[in-house]
């Protein structure tokens, strides 16, 4: 398998994501560090929730079945909608299409405003699947050309590299059992 280093190289500069006809967010090229601060802060804030739920249903304000964060299907899920909250948090610097419902003027970028907005289906979806495509893209493309894991692999046989040389070199021996 071959990488080409052009079609693998990230975005060095913002670029325009469509999450629907009419609306388009700007953003910053997405980095490690700036996925690892978005997966720490939906980290912290998923903890947090659960921390906070068990304080409630402890005072006597909250129903013990209100939420179950033992299923975890139901954690990852919530999970995942932190984190795009989080990564459009951190990426996002303009967009258009979004206006004021009572002014009918374009509403400014603010944390609160985006967190809300990845919140209308389809558009937190859509946002996190272009914002990761080169990374999904650089995954695919070294899917199949990593080692082999440990005890994945037949016997290694090398091959003569000697002219002369009758049998075909093998592996060192196994260890002895006392």
């Amino acid at each position: 398998m071959k990488l080409s280093l052009s079609t693998l190289a990230p975005p060095k500069e913002p670029f325009e994501i469509v999450l629907v006809p009419g609306i388009t967010v700007k953003v910053n090229p997405p980095t490690s560090l700036s996925k690892t601060i978005a997966e720490a802060a939906a980290n912290r804030i998923v903890d947090g929730i659960e921390d906070s739920l068990e304080i409630c249903v402890e005072a006597g304000f909250a129903e013990p079945s209100l939420v179950d964060f033992s299923d975890e299907d139901f954690r990852k899920g919530l999970y995942q909608q932190v984190l795009i909250r989080e990564l459009a948090v951190g990426h996002i610097i303009s967009w258009s299409g979004i206006i004021d419902d009572k002014t009918e003027e374009p509403v400014e970028v603010s944390p609160d405003k985006v967190r809300a907005i990845m919140d209308i289906p389809p558009l937190g979806e859509t946002f996190f699947s272009k914002l990761m495509a080169h990374q999904i893209k650089v995954f695919a493309a070294k899917k199949d050309s990593g080692v082999t894991a440990p005890g994945t692999s037949k016997k290694a046989v090398a091959p003569n590299t000697a002219k002369d040389a009758e049998n075909k070199a093998s592996t060192a021996p196994k260890e002895k059992k006392d």
